[in-house]
């Protein structure tokens, strides 16, 4: 992505930082992943690399804090299936516990 930008070290990191900075980019990307369905087991794998990726991009430009809403735990949990999804509120019925996206990330790796 910052391929031909050479006006030295700020640039490139201010370049990134706008695209990868900003929640909606965010958002689309895990947005646009289809559904996980039965047996996708490399889906599932698919899913959480990206919430993993979605989550250090968004610490490495300060903005950790962008993945702890609840539009975006709603959106990582539409993309669970429905196996999964059960097991996950499970998890947070027997540990007490209220849904946040870092304690869904925590709990997907």
């Amino acid at each position: 992505m910052i391929r031909g930008i050479s006006s030295g070290y700020d640039t490139p990191l201010e370049y990134l930082d706008s695209v990868y900075g900003d929640l909606r980019f965010i958002a689309d990307d895990i947005n646009n992943v289809k559904a996980v369905k039965e047996g996708e087991d490399s889906r599932f794998c698919e899913l959480v690399n990206l919430v993993r990726t979605s989550y250090n991009t968004l610490k490495e430009v300060g903005r950790p804090h962008d993945m702890g809403n609840s539009q975006m735990l709603a959106l990582i949990e539409r993309k669970l299936h429905m196996d999964d999804s059960k097991v996950w509120f499970h998890f947070l019925e027997r540990e007490g516990k209220q849904g946040t996206s870092s304690l869904l990330t925590d709990w997907l790796m």
